[in-house]
């Protein structure tokens, strides 16, 4: 799914909040969620091995989340390429995903490339919580979509219960 110059990976779509506060995260299509019974209701609206995908343009880029319940802890996860840049603890107040272009670039391509990395060093990806559900405030910074090439061309989708 694209959003705003983003892709949403393993996201089908976005819902708009009943407050007016963000966009929450669907992993499968809504009509067929409301179908679903009430625990399946929600699963679909955790972002569980979801991220937020793309290309800095500019040198920083900022993601607002929000923790939708908290009384369970929540992390986001941000790399670059392959690489863990950071990591952030998303509240229930709207939360700051600050991300800034590597200083080091050339050299975690050339690592990305020596050690055959699955992603493209290029490729930022957020890494969104698998629970609880968290909901996308805004995004700003100036960012382009990803390229077929900057990631693995075989998926995996993994199913436990």
């Amino acid at each position: 799914m694209i959003y705003k110059n983003v892709a949403l990976h393993n996201m089908h779509e976005l819902l708009d909040d009943e407050t007016g506060k963000g966009k929450i995260f669907c992993r499968i299509p809504n009509n067929l969620r409301l179908m679903l019974n009430d625990s399946a209701k929600n699963n679909a609206l955790q972002a569980t091995g979801s991220e937020i995908r793309f290309n800095m343009v500019g040198e920083r880029v900022v993601i607002k989340l929000l923790n939708t319940n908290p009384d369970q802890p929540s992390i986001a996860e941000v790399y670059q390429g392959d690489f863990l840049k950071s990591v952030h603890a998303i509240t229930a107040t709207p939360t700051e995903v600050v991300i800034e272009r590597p200083e080091h670039m050339d050299l975690l391509h050339q690592v990305t490339v020596k050690e055959e990395a699955l992603f493209d060093t290029a490729l930022t990806r957020v890494v969104l919580p698998w629970r609880p559900p968290v909901k996308l405030i805004s995004i700003e910074g100036d960012t382009a979509l990803p390229r077929a090439n900057q990631s693995p061309s075989l998926k995996a989708l993994a199913y436990g219960s």
